[in-house]
């Protein structure tokens, strides 16, 4: 069930939070990992999530205790959902992906215990508890950030992109 949120103090109130958590549609606030002591890992993205991560995703906020996710647009936007609510599931997660995978929003709880920051670019950070990160990318976190520094190598980028990944790789490799 991806459903717009159209009430305004609903919308309100998970926009404020999700702005304490984002810096931009790029980045997450650093205060707030460093307060939070949360894991940040990178993650290769095409237009969001493929099908293993909306299972990976879904299985993580489920055994956190989470139901539901909201989606908080995070970059001004004509004509676009700002706010959805949607089951943690795979096939939320897919739809969410296919209807939003070229904008960025932040996804997380309502108590907000953690995030996946899907941006605009060719990547989404998980953030979090470290359980919760290691259960969100499946694999060994040194494995996933190795995965990510060969992403951001590719030849294929132009240089302002592969700056980009750079940054993100150096950026997040201290929240551990």
């Amino acid at each position: 069930m991806l459903k717009q949120i159209e009430e305004d103090v609903t919308r309100g109130i998970i926009k404020s939070a999700i702005d304490g958590i984002a810096e931009s549609a790029y980045h997450f606030n650093e205060s707030h990992l460093k307060s939070a002591k949360w894991t940040v890992v990178p993650m290769e993205s095409a237009s969001h999530f493929s099908t293993n991560d909306c299972n990976n995703i879904a299985v993580a906020a489920r055994a956190s205790g989470n139901r539901f996710l909201y989606a908080q647009l995070t970059e001004p936007l004509m004509n676009a959902v700002e706010c959805y609510e949607l089951d943690a599931s795979v096939w939320d997660l897919t739809k969410f992906s296919k209807t939003c995978g070229h904008f960025g929003y932040v996804l997380a709880p309502k108590g907000m215990e953690f995030a996946i920051l899907c941006s605009p670019s060719y990547y989404f950070l998980i953030g979090g508890p470290r359980n919760f990160v290691l259960k969100a990318i499946a694999e060994k976190i040194a494995q996933a950030r190795r995965a990510f520094l060969t992403f951001a190598k590719n030849d294929y980028w132009n240089e302002k992109e592969r700056k980009l990944l750079w940054e993100v790789n150096y950026r997040y490799s201290k929240y551990d």
